[in-house]
């Protein structure tokens, strides 16, 4: 699982379920789906990444890649969609988002796997040359 142990001491102290996000990231998009789906009640905290607020020093200090999604669960942070999405299904099974086959399993940590990995080659060059290029001189 992603978890890390924050140098950003301020996120030890939340309570409850603290995603921080961004609107335009699909990893993003997939935990929030997580979160309605299961109605857990969490709190918002929206990192713009076009102001490149996930390359701070505070924010660093939550995750060190700098990457969204992040999800803070009563000071324990957690990175990585597919391993915020699992931790949600295992922790709050009610209703459940997971198949019950082995077979099921496999298919579906496979396609999870697939999200993860996919989109990024697709959509990083294009936001970088489109979004971040432009804005660094």
């Amino acid at each position: 699982m992603g978890v890390v142990t924050p140098t950003n001491k301020e996120v030890l102290d939340l309570k409850g379920l603290h995603l921080f996000h961004a609107g335009v990231s699909n990893c993003s998009m997939r935990v929030r789906l997580t979160l309605e789906e299961k109605k857990l009640p969490w709190v918002s905290h929206h990192i713009d990444l076009f102001k490149k607020e996930n390359l701070t020093p505070e924010y660093f200090g939550i995750n060190p890649k700098g990457l969204v999604p992040v999800l803070v669960e009563d000071g324990v942070v957690i990175t990585e969609s597919d391993d915020i999405i699992d931790h949600l299904d295992r922790k709050f099974p009610v209703p459940s988002l997971r198949p019950t086959s082995d077979a099921g399993l496999r298919d579906m940590y496979a396609w999870m796997k697939l999200a993860v990995n996919n989109h990024i080659g697709a959509v990083k060059t294009y936001i970088y040359f489109h979004q971040v290029q432009g804005k660094m001189s």
